[in-house]
């Protein structure tokens, strides 16, 4: 390690470089007094951390924000960084645990509910074959002994405050046959959706093969989203497919269930309160204190909604994730950032809040682990007079990392306390919510899958609520799809549509004028 001295001034240039207007970088300098904000806090950290070639928390700054104090905790932990464990969970076998965070949200859903499908997680993919419908239970029966997640009860249902997992075998699954020859495939979905799961006995998944004729035959799955959430539905099709005619293989050395998650996120969730404190108590700050966001049209409180979309091209997106891989940006990082500079020139706001789901197995041990992983989080996005296209992808895809950090806890438990000191609600920091999307069907295993694409309208009825999401699709032909399901409202509507053209248009100019400021004027529609 070098001395004191160079670490110090090794510091000093990166604070001046992710800082607009530095100054003079003192001992009793505050990163946030200087102009620092969320964005740059967490460009600094990722950039400390490759300076040092150390995995130093990001939370630092914002614990530490005075220079001098920040330079000695720097220096204590590159002292450090030596000692410690992975930090990796490990497989347990566990069979009762506490609920997770994420499963205390959903109960409080089917408190205030009741039974309803409010909680129903549903796929619909049309077959490369006729199944054999034993051939098919037998595999969807083998998929659920496999993951203790499917074979999960709750003893005191909704009011449940714990979860019990059977031995395998001990939960039968069946699978429905109905010939839906000439009628409405879609009607026959939701009636399949609209029918509820006993949280008692189990189990919490079923199918449902609908039969037409001469046409391809549809499976549809339906999941309770307390043991299921979407990367389970693509792991749970993919051992369905692969189970067909033969069993699965194991669930591989050391593997761990979502009640290992959850006797983790229990002994950790204090921890994790206090360790990001700083951080989102930042990110309220930020976002409550920039008066343009209250140009930010409120979604209407709505249970019908609709669907927009726009479609870059193969040849278009293949240009466009060159691009972003020169910033070590992903599909989904380019499209936050183009959906922030969308709602930044619609109103002007300089701070933009876009909720988003965090995929939340980082873990080696959850990757194909079936469970409610999944945990709400926040983008801030600053944008300012300068910020070009390559200053905002980069500072998103740095903020992915730092989001990351507090994945295992949703975002409302993150932000409550701090929103509640600015006299907000967490919903009142969200703008838009972005999620990626990726086909659940897997091609070329024993059961042939394609997920059918509900694009035009919404597939299954909608709960009351105030939604306004935007949805990235990478699809298999090398395009990209952004489709914004919202509010069936003729307002909402000519705002919505509005955003998704500046989205569009933002797309095609980060490749066309990577250099530009994103807030410069643009021909409408396109980049001019």
């Amino acid at each position: 390690m070098r001395g004191d001295h160079d670490i110090q001034e090794r510091l000093r240039a990166l604070w001046q470089g992710v800082l607009d207007e530095p100054g003079e970088i003192r001992a009793d300098s505050d990163f946030f007094r200087l102009g620092g904000h969320s964005m740059n806090g967490a460009r600094l950290m990722a950039r400390v951390c490759v300076e040092f070639d150390a995995d130093l928390p990001l939370e630092l700054i914002f614990r530490e924000p005075v220079f001098g104090r920040f330079v000695a905790r720097v220096r204590d932990l590159l002292q450090d960084r030596t000692a410690g464990a992975d930090g990796h969970a490990t497989a347990t076998g566990a069979t009762e645990a506490p609920l997770t965070a994420q499963q205390r949200a959903l109960m409080a859903v089917e408190q205030l509910f009741g039974t309803s499908p409010a909680n129903t997680v549903t796929v619909a993919v049309e077959l490369g074959l006729r199944p054999d419908p034993a051939v098919l239970t037998a595999a969807l029966q083998s998929v659920v002994d496999r993951h203790p997640a499917l074979r999960t009860v709750f003893p005191g249902g909704a009011a449940a405050d714990r979860q019990t997992v059977r031995p395998p075998g001990d939960l039968r699954v069946a699978v429905e046959i109905a010939d839906v020859s000439g009628r409405d495939v879609r009607r026959e979905v939701i009636r399949g959706h609209l029918v509820p799961f006993d949280l008692v006995t189990g189990p919490l998944v079923r199918g449902r093969l609908l039969l037409r004729g001469t046409d391809a035959p549809i499976l549809v799955l339906h999941l309770h989203h307390l043991i299921a959430d979407g990367t389970s539905v693509a792991i749970v099709s993919a051992d369905l497919a692969a189970a067909y005619g033969a069993p699965p293989a194991g669930p591989g050395a050391g593997a761990g269930s979502y009640l290992d998650y959850a006797v983790r996120q229990a002994a950790r969730e204090t921890e994790l309160r206090r360790a990001s404190a700083g951080y989102w108590r930042t990110v309220v700050r930020d976002l409550v204190t920039d008066p343009a966001r209250a140009l930010v049209p409120l979604s209407p409180l709505s249970a019908r909604f609709v669907r927009g979309a726009v479609r870059l091209g193969a040849d278009e997106a293949a240009a466009l994730r060159g691009w972003a891989r020169g910033h070590g940006a992903t599909d989904f990082a380019v499209a936050v950032a183009a959906a922030a500079a969308a709602v930044h020139r619609h109103t002007g706001a300089r701070t933009v809040g876009l909720g988003t789901l965090l995929e939340n197995r980082s873990d080696p041990a959850f990757r194909r682990s079936v469970g409610a992983f999944a945990t709400s989080s926040l983008f801030a996005v600053a944008i300012g007079d300068t910020t070009t296209p390559g200053d905002l992808v980069t500072a998103v895809a740095a903020q992915v990392d730092t989001l990351r950090q507090w994945a295992d806890l949703p975002l409302e438990l993150l932000v409550e306390a701090h929103a509640a000191d600015l006299d907000v609600t967490p919903s009142d920091l969200v703008d838009l919510v972005i999620t990626i999307e990726h086909e659940a069907a897997p091609a070329g295993t024993g059961l042939p899958m394609r997920q059918i694409a509900d694009r035009a309208r919404t597939l299954l009825p909608g709960v009351p609520g105030r939604l306004r999401n935007l949805v990235v699709r990478p699809l298999r032909g090398g395009e990209l799809e952004l489709v914004a399901e919202y509010a069936d409202d003729p307002a909402e509507s000519e705002w919505v549509s509005g955003l998704l053209g500046e989205i569009e248009a933002g797309l095609a100019r980060f490749t066309r004028y990577p250099d530009r400021p994103v807030a410069a004027p643009w021909t409408a529609g396109r980049a001019g």
